[in-house]
């Protein structure tokens, strides 16, 4: 526990030493080096999901051909989408609170003196 709480202060103090040198005019390089990281670590995430829903397909698909969706019968074609529709459907209905605005025009309505702050409901 004792560990713990000081390895906190330890990531603690190394991100305000980094926010600090950041924030300097000629703190290009550091910039530089937290972008291609950030960059990379996109990369990697977007590459992940794409092998995750290659790997999906094969496993469901006939002969395990991940663009093989003709194989299928016509019915599946028809009720795989229909199902996709109300899954996501359930989970709107479950988590979704109230009315959502989104787009260029919620974010540019908020700079007004009486609402400075963009919401995130």
């Amino acid at each position: 526990m004792k560990n713990e709480s000081r390895s906190k202060k330890l990531i603690r103090k190394a991100l305000e030493n980094l926010r600090l040198r950041t924030s300097r005019p000629d703190a290009l390089i550091q910039l530089a080096v937290l972008s291609v990281i950030a960059g990379l670590m996109t990369g990697m995430v977007i590459v992940s999901f794409r092998f995750l829903i290659e790997a999906v397909q094969t496993s469901f698909l006939p002969y395990s051909d991940p663009e093989n969706y003709e194989g299928l019968s016509i019915s599946l074609r028809l009720l795989i989408p229909i199902a996709g529709a109300l899954i996501i459907a359930v989970i709107f209905k479950i988590w979704g609170k109230g009315e959502h605005t989104v787009g260029v025009s919620h974010v540019m309505e908020r700079p007004q003196p009486s609402a400075p702050h963009l919401t995130l409901h």
